[in-house]
């Protein structure tokens, strides 16, 4: 006879989590012990365990296709039920939201979207088996040259990627209605089509759907803290734990490096053979067999492990890209027990739909679809998305879809690291700045602006950011309060009336669009930099290498650097596109592949520049003081007091125009020459302009007009002449000198500011 039934309470529950020694869970209501049959449960020990001491009803429903078998084998594990007066699930989960959801699961069963069409998953097999002969047929017909051999790389990267995400389908059960035919072909794809096993797979992929982003549960993020720091939440302990296992702040850089495959291919075999899987390693030597004999026929033993190689590092740039782009931008933190779908929203996203997407990504552009559904057949995901972004929007639950590249730009942006904690004051709210690696203004900038003595920083805020909403977000985790009632929003030193008019031509300049780019003008330029760099090669190829050409050739080129230049830098001030992401990118391509120097540099200096013009120690573009040039006048007065002598300053703005070839890449002359200009150290401001005409604009990239530069790095530069009447109407009206000068003029000014720092420190030295 059995025992009278046991009744628990949810705290009673929550004791038996996966770190005790005793681990219980919930499904519908019933009590289960899972202590001994964690080990062995078919889809693996620590997928179960991650539910111990929670409410497991929804994953137990989303994971199995014959849940009455299911609980068949729980009936031995049952030791109670939950109490009368405990609600059905956690207190903290929204009752509501979670009555909904489920709502929602009766309704795709009955709309039978859990069924699948056995044609479209034939067929998806047939187009990788097609691809698969295809490539070794490229290799048998046109021979092993150098083209050929990377086609047939390609195809046989993309194979892998197509396998893996049938294998994918087959893995969670959305083929076939039956367990087993499932589990059998799926061995047959990931074993012999891939060469990995599948128990592998199911160890390691449904603990992520599982737990999603959950650090210490979803073995995705298994690379924090020993390669990556990953999420906000996470980094930020780190930084203020102190550890550092890696240079996260490059992390960003080496992302790239772990993507080539040599660990898996060595894992997969340690796994299966650790844990004496002896199908599995079947199937994949299997795999191995088969493609070492077809190509061992065409290849010798070198070119056949290189092709192995550029397959798999094809595959797994692939497979990496995709899967992460999904997740890696998203809540990354420890396992806070959500109800399901706010679980699921917050650590997916999707990709928009389309067919290359589709294909591209094995539907896995629906990620918060398969996430809530991880059973359901792909190609039904579209017609489930209506009903998702319905309850989302009910709930005021965030439902993000974005374009391919977009996402593919967020893995990277996203991946923070965070050290370095600082003050500064925004709005009057107090926040902890932490330098960020996907900071792209640089890391140095804010502890520019702040240096520890908690400087407002709202103005330089408003100029750097274009999504400032979006910036705010990421900036709500490090606010630790406010400025008292009776302090003004800014220091007491500062000119109220000039602040307060200031923000408000600001305001002017943003409801005059003036912040908008025009970017056919964009284009143009970049058009005529690319012509210029053709017709340098045309000239040399041309006419001969002779003295003549040989210079016309050097102009034009040096032209084209200059240029290139001005638009990275526009590029650089997100000032061309409305998405920083945009800019980045072109930033990137026109920085390195135009110019042949890092975005990165530029950001690092760049931006501290305008954070603080002309401050040393704080404007990277004046380090030559004091070590090569002595610079400004109150610098060169206290070298003078200081007896100090690196170099005989008081011959300066003689030996200037020989360091610099030495300085700064030869082709960078009027570049670095132009900007030596803007930077003349003045004692009331840092920036002066050079008067307006066609080819002021075009041999300055528009930085003739430095003042409103300064005053608004993200404007196009192509607006800066509709700012500049009343940036000096405000000048007139506070008493500012507003400075524009002719551009010879100018550059003989170059000179007497050396002048005038040689003499003040020669003056003080006598």
């Amino acid at each position: 006879m059995d025992p009278s039934p046991r009744f628990f309470s949810w705290d009673e529950i929550k004791s038996y989590s996966s770190r005790a020694p005793e681990r219980w869970l919930v499904i519908d209501r019933k009590v289960y012990d899972i202590s001994r049959f964690h080990k062995r449960h078919p889809g693996g020990s620590r997928v179960i365990s991650h539910y111990a001491g929670q409410d497991a009803t929804d994953p137990f429903t989303a994971f199995h296709l014959d849940k009455n078998l299911v609980r068949t084998y729980l009936k031995p594990l049952l030791i109670g039920e939950l109490a009368a007066d405990q609600p059905s699930f956690e207190p903290n989960k929204n009752k509501e939201l979670v009555e909904d959801f489920r709502e929602l699961r009766a309704t795709v069963e009955k709309m039978g979207l859990l069924n699948s069409n056995h044609l479209f998953f034939l067929l998806s097999l047939l187009h990788i088996l097609l691809l698969d002969v295809s490539a070794w047929l490229n290799v048998w017909y046109f021979g092993t040259s150098l083209v050929p051999f990377l086609i047939t790389a390609l195809l046989l990267g993309t194979v892998q990627a197509q396998a893996g995400w049938l294998q994918h389908d087959f893995g969670h059960l959305s083929v076939f209605g039956k367990s087993k035919w499932n589990h059998w072909i799926h061995k047959f794809v990931i074993g012999h089509l891939k060469g990995a096993p599948a128990s592998w797979w199911n160890h390691w992929h449904f603990q992520h759907h599982a737990k999603p982003n959950c650090f210490r549960k979803d073995p995705d993020l298994n690379m924090h803290p020993l390669l990556f720091a990953l999420g906000k939440i996470l980094s930020v302990e780190l930084g203020i734990k102190k550890k550092k296992f890696m240079p996260y702040n490059h992390q960003h850089k080496y992302f790239f490096l772990p993507l080539v495959p040599f660990y898996l291919q060595w894992y997969v075999f340690y796994f299966v053979v650790q844990r004496k899987n002896w199908v599995d390693l079947a199937w994949m030597v299997t795999f191995y067999l088969r493609f070492f004999i077809t190509y061992s026929f065409l290849l010798d033993l070198k070119s056949l492990l290189g092709l192995f190689l550029l397959l798999r590092i094809v595959e797994s740039h692939w497979f990496v890209w995709v899967t992460q782009m999904n997740h890696i931008p998203m809540a990354i933190d420890y396992d806070k027990n959500m109800d399901w779908l706010s679980m699921q929203l917050q650590a997916t996203c999707n990709v928009n739909q389309s067919l290359f997407n589709d294909w591209f990504t094995g539907h896995l552009n629906f990620q918060i679809e398969h996430h809530l559904f991880p059973t359901m057949p792909r190609h039904n995901y579209w017609k489930v998305t209506p009903l998702v972004k319905s309850i989302c929007e009910k709930h005021g639950i965030q439902y993000q879809s974005k374009p391919l590249l977009t996402a593919f730009a967020d893995v990277v942006w996203k991946v923070p690291s965070d050290w370095e904690a600082d003050e500064g004051i925004l709005s009057m709210k107090i926040v902890l700045v932490w330098t960020l690696s996907r900071n792209r203004g640089s890391s140095g900038w804010m502890p520019t602006c702040t240096s520890r003595s908690q400087t407002p920083y709202l103005d330089p805020f408003t100029a750097f950011h274009l999504d400032k909403t979006l910036v705010r977000k990421h900036m709500a985790s490090l606010l630790i309060g406010e400025l008292a009632p009776d302090q003004p929003s800014f220091e007491p030193d500062k000119n109220k009336l000039l602040v307060e008019d200031f923000r408000e031509l600001l305001s002017t300049v943003k409801k005059m669009g003036l912040f908008k780019p025009n970017q056919f003008f964009f284009f143009l330029t970049l058009l005529h930099i690319l012509l210029l760099d053709a017709v340098g090669w045309f000239v040399l190829w041309y006419f001969g290498i002779s003295m003549m050409s040989f210079l016309i050739a050097t102009v034009l080129m040096t032209f084209a650097q200059s240029q290139a230049g001005w638009l990275q830098h526009d590029l650089g001030h997100l000032s061309v596109f409305s998405k920083p992401k945009w800019n980045h990118l072109f930033h990137e391509f026109v920085m390195c592949h135009l110019k042949g120097l890092s975005a990165n540099w530029w950001s690092l200096h760049h931006s501290q520049h305008h954070a603080k013009p002309n401050c040393f120690q704080k404007d990277p573009d004046v380090s030559f003081h004091p070590i090569i040039l002595s610079l400004g006048e109150p610098l060169s007065l206290e070298l003078g007091l200081q007896k100090k002598k690196h170099m005989p300053y008081n011959y300066q703005h003689k030996y200037f125009f020989f360091t610099l070839p030495l300085i700064v890449v030869p082709t960078f002359q009027v570049y670095s020459l132009y900007f030596i200009l803007q930077r003349k150290l003045w004692r009331l401001q840092a920036t002066c302009n050079v008067n307006q005409s066609f080819f002021n604009d075009w041999v300055t990239g528009h930085l003739n007009f430095q003042i409103e530069h300064h005053l608004f790095p993200t404007m196009p530069r192509h607006n800066f002449w509709k700012v500049a009447p009343l940036v000096k109407s405000m000048c007139a009206k506070h008493g500012i000198e507003y400075q524009s000068k002719p551009l010879f003029t100018g550059f003989t000014d170059i000179v007497q500011g050396f002048i005038l720092g040689a003499s003040s420190w020669t003056g003080r030295v006598t």
